[in-house]
């Protein structure tokens, strides 16, 4: 079977996941069987003084569980906030929906889909764009499919098989010259969850949950080891042409992914795989989903997110390896960006963010980065506003959607590993002046961020 991630991102991922989850996972978890509300309010917040910046506006407080009471277990993929501040769970299991759930995150219904759900969206016309499989799907705000089409890099990736294929070999023969290390990677992640799991063992009761988790994660590292020492050991056999297309064919599936979906009204924009290598390209077409156009190409992203996100004022992308956001116009001539790889406010931390973005009032851009949770506010051309705040999310290299409400008083993250959405609400005001101008004077500003002061 194909490896179907650069192998060097497999071998720091395994890294990564086994030097911070550990903390992460052997912390008692949040309540996550329905939302509890901090005392705090948004309207006593608001009485405050002026904020100067050096607090951020917002704090964790609530769960939205999307494996609600008396539903079947199911992993969410994606989440996006629908006008009326009512959020949508993209999610996959027994069967594939979106969950819908009330602005008190109670859960209201679910719809069918016809696809496993990679991305999800809403556009400014109130209907829901969903995408999956190579798939796109435009469906009505009560869940009613209106229009299907296949992405439009779909037919680029088939057209690119000899690419696909000449590619897929090279990678095989580089992971069998990098066994001895993904081997090591492996040993010590397990190390690390047999310590997780010790601890959540004495939890009893309160770690059940994550004590099943860690113990699901521990069988899926023995079993993909071994497997590992199976393809590319000492007695691994020189491949077939029958095991060449099988390793072809689960990576032309893994490139047929698509990232993310938006629209600004007059054309929806998808970001996905590029068919040869492992750069990322963002695609325009027609809100019917026709007349497809690569507009910019070239992207670098890492763990296959790459998050784009479209308004009036142009198309908003994370590439997370490169720790920046760019912004294009619809055409995909480069406007400006910003960012740079830092853990202090003015950048990007961690291994590759920004992950994830969303829109919020006055054309404001809010950044999510993986590991640490943290969000942040722009203005759409690149000044920081104001730090939001940090959600409670497992550390690693993964996809931490973002929305916000309708009136910036609530934003909410994803954690995918736990299948929960944290809510953070406000607790004081944005400030007047942008976060840049009024936080030199700081010095426990981290510290405060993250609840350390």
């Amino acid at each position: 079977m194909a490896i179907k991630r650069p192998f060097e991102r497999l071998v720091v991922g395994i890294a990564l996941m086994a030097s911070v989850e550990s903390t992460a996972l052997a912390e008692t978890a949040l309540d996550e069987q329905a939302v509890v509300e901090v005392a705090a309010t948004a309207d006593e917040a608001n009485d405050k003084d002026d904020a100067t910046g050096e607090e951020p506006t917002h704090k964790q407080s609530a769960l939205i569980n999307i494996n609600a009471e008396g539903l079947p277990q199911a992993s969410v993929q994606c989440f996006c906030l629908l006008g009326d501040d009512r959020l949508l769970a993209g999610c996959s299991g027994a069967k594939n929906e979106i969950r819908v759930f009330d602005d008190q995150g109670t859960y209201v219904e679910s719809f069918d889909l016809p696809v496993a759900p990679e991305a999800i969206n809403i556009a400014p016309d109130g209907t829901i764009l969903a995408a999956g499989e190579g798939e796109l799907l435009r469906l009505s705000a009560d869940g009613k499919v209106l229009a299907t089409a296949e992405s439009p890099h779909a037919a680029a990736i088939r057209d690119a098989k000899e690419e696909v294929r000449k590619q897929t070999i090279e990678q095989h023969q580089e992971q069998a010259n990098m066994l001895p290390q993904m081997l090591e990677a492996y040993d010590s992640a397990m190390k690390e969850l047999e310590k997780q799991i010790a601890q959540l063992e004495e939890q009893g009761e309160d770690g059940k949950d994550q004590l099943r988790a860690s113990k699901e994660m521990m069988e899926s590292y023995k079993q993909a080891k071994e497997q590992m020492k199976e393809e590319y050991g000492d007695n691994a056999k020189e491949l077939t042409e029958e095991q060449v297309e099988e390793m072809v064919t689960s990576a032309i599936q893994y490139k047929l992914k698509v990232a993310s979906i938006s629209s600004d009204g007059e054309a929806v924009f998808v970001a996905c795989g590029m068919p040869a290598g492992y750069g990322y390209a963002v695609w325009k077409l027609t809100p019917d989903f026709t007349d497809g156009k690569e507009i910019v190409s070239g992207l670098s992203g890492c763990c296959g997110q790459m998050d784009v996100q479209a308004n009036a004022d142009g198309v908003f992308v994370a590439e997370n390896s490169r720790k920046r956001v760019r912004r294009f116009d619809p055409e995909g001539e480069s406007v400006c960006d910003w960012g740079k790889a830092s853990e202090g406010i003015d950048g990007f931390g961690s291994c590759c963010n920004p992950m994830n973005l969303a829109f919020g009032a006055n054309g404001s851009v809010y950044t999510a980065e993986d590991t640490t949770g943290r969000i942040k506010r722009y203005s759409n051309d690149g000044k920081l506003l104001s730090v939001v705040g940090a959600a409670d999310v497992v550390p690693g290299c993964k996809k931490v959607s973002i929305g916000v409400d309708s009136t910036g008083d609530r934003v909410y993250m994803l954690d995918i590993t736990r299948n929960n959405v944290a809510v953070l609400s406000r607790v004081n005001p944005d400030p007047k002046e942008p976060l840049a101008n009024a936080t030199s004077a700081s010095g426990n500003f981290l510290l405060k961020l993250f609840g350390l002061e």
